[in-house]
């Protein structure tokens, strides 16, 4: 039986951040996990995101989920994504 502690998060992960303007136009930034942790402080912090979003992002970080996790839309028609690769 393998005894490997599987609740170790992927150190080499990163975030795909993408935001899409009301024009369409589109931006593609990728980010370390770790600057994306201080980011969500942040933001929960000074606005931007809710407790509970931070909550989500950072859970699935910990729990080696990837993929989307996180899509808002914003008041003037832009979007921003946030994917887990």
């Amino acid at each position: 039986m393998n005894n490997e502690n599987r609740n170790h998060e992927n150190t080499s992960a990163t975030a795909l951040l993408i935001t899409t303007e009301k024009n369409g136009k589109a931006s593609n930034v990728r980010i370390p996990l770790t600057v994306v942790r201080f980011g969500l402080n942040l933001g929960s912090t000074f606005g931007g995101i809710t407790g509970d979003q931070a909550n989500a992002i950072e859970n699935a970080v910990r729990s080696g989920l990837s993929g989307e996790i996180l899509s808002v839309d914003g008041e003037n028609g832009e979007k921003v994504t946030i994917s887990i690769i």
